[in-house]
């Protein structure tokens, strides 16, 4: 039986913003967890937030300090994560073949050296 998914972490994030990440290590499926909780609260529409924003392994909550306490903020992203959804897609992975060859990149040289890096 697999183990059941970590909680988030929680991150202050500004005023009035929380930053929720995972500590899994798998990119896939902390992608997929970010996923579905945006799914999630794109059902619910808290009040609560006024926006939350996706990041590729974390996920931005921005609300009013001044009408949300973190005890509301904690209710709904535990509503969140309890909604029964169907799996959120995260779309495909490609892979995109690079050649630095000089011959190729005929700007190597000169972006190499603008970003203080060797080729």
């Amino acid at each position: 039986m697999p183990a059941p998914p970590s909680p988030p972490l929680w991150q202050p994030f500004g005023e009035g913003g929380v930053l929720l990440t995972w500590p899994e290590y798998d990119i896939v499926s902390v992608r997929q967890r970010v996923a579905q909780l945006v799914c999630a609260l794109e059902v619910l529409k808290p009040p609560e937030l006024l926006e939350w924003i996706p990041g590729l392994d974390s996920l931005a909550l921005l609300y009013s300090p001044q009408h949300v306490t973190p005890a509301d903020l904690e209710r709904v992203v535990q509503k969140a994560l309890r909604l029964e959804l169907p799996t959120a897609r995260v779309g495909q992975m490609h892979i995109l073949p690079t050649c630095y060859h000089p011959d190729l990149a005929p700007d190597l040289l000169e972006v190499a050296r603008r970003c203080g890096l060797s080729v």
